[in-house]
């Protein structure tokens, strides 16, 4: 299937899209600004390389990589190198919620956030070829085409099946995880679900049960930056996904990003590019 001059940009129009065939100067749209993905998506890498950040990461995808971008994510591409050829099959913010009362119910959704690109072995990926090419043949065909509970079913197949795959991984992995890289993770976890409410690094040491001290320091080693560098850095993801994605007035983000007035947002967001809210939607 072709996707028709663009990708959809934050959502799905649709209860459940896929496609086989995403162009690279499309990708070129996502370079732009942080993008703010409300839907959820899985990516099979084919053909050529492509370099972007990922949430707090940077990742290069290449043949053979899987992605998984759950609701909520940050990503914005770097660069992109060769004839890119993606398989894609995604399933738009409404349907997760009217099925799932929590999406954290889909039990790959844990380990997504830390790791949401894994290599996985060639029989996995060509398993996830064909049934990929299934769903896409199902989303083109109108004569088979899905009932929700059907696509309920499809999504809670690749679930269970990325959850044995991350599971298999983990088994390797996690025991070699000191203990600050799992606090950073557990940290990291707890912002995605708090930023936007609380701003405060005490609040996240607390709820980690760590000193206050304690915590700074950890995930200063493990990841080189302080814990308010982090939580700056999404709250200026986001503002910048919302500037350039939406209408919304300023004072608009800056409440739903928990800042108390527009002019504190302001200069927090100039502090931290260069110009204000306004000078960079209007760039």
């Amino acid at each position: 299937m072709l996707f028709e001059k663009s990708l959809p940009k934050f959502d799905l129009p649709v209860d459940f899209l896929a496609a086989d065939e995403v162009f690279s100067d499309i990708l070129t749209y996502y370079s732009k600004f942080p993008c703010k993905i409300k839907s959820l998506i899985f990516v099979m890498c084919k053909q050529g390389s492509i370099r972007a950040n990922i949430n707090h990461k940077e990742y290069t995808i290449v043949p053979g990589d899987f992605v998984t971008l759950i609701p909520n994510t940050f990503i914005q591409i770097h660069e992109v190198k060769g004839e890119v050829k993606l398989i894609f099959a995604g399933f738009s913010s409404g349907f997760i919620e009217e099925m799932f009362v929590q999406p954290t119910q889909l039990n790959f959704y844990p380990n997504i956030w830390e790791y949401p690109l894994f290599h996985p072995s060639e029989e996995v990926y060509n398993f996830y070829n064909k049934y990929f090419t299934l769903l896409i043949n199902g989303s083109i065909h109108q004569e088979i085409s899905f009932n929700r509970h059907a696509l309920k079913g499809i999504l809670l197949f690749i679930a269970g099946h990325l959850a044995t795959a991350y599971k298999k991984y983990f088994q390797g992995t996690e025991h070699k995880l000191g203990r600050g890289n799992q606090i950073l993770r557990d940290f990291l976890r707890l912002l995605h679900e708090n930023y936007q409410t609380e701003h405060s690094v005490s609040f996240y040491a607390e709820k980690s049960n760590i000193t206050f001290q304690h915590f700074c320091k950890t995930i200063k080693q493990v990841s080189g930056k302080t814990p308010s560098e982090i939580i700056n850095n999404f709250l200026i993801m986001d503002a910048k996904s919302y500037l350039k994605s939406s209408s919304r007035s300023v004072k608009d983000i800056a409440i739903s990003l928990g800042f108390q007035n527009t002019s504190f947002f302001s200069k927090f967001f100039k502090s931290h590019t260069g110009m204000t809210p306004q000078e960079y939607r209007n760039k």
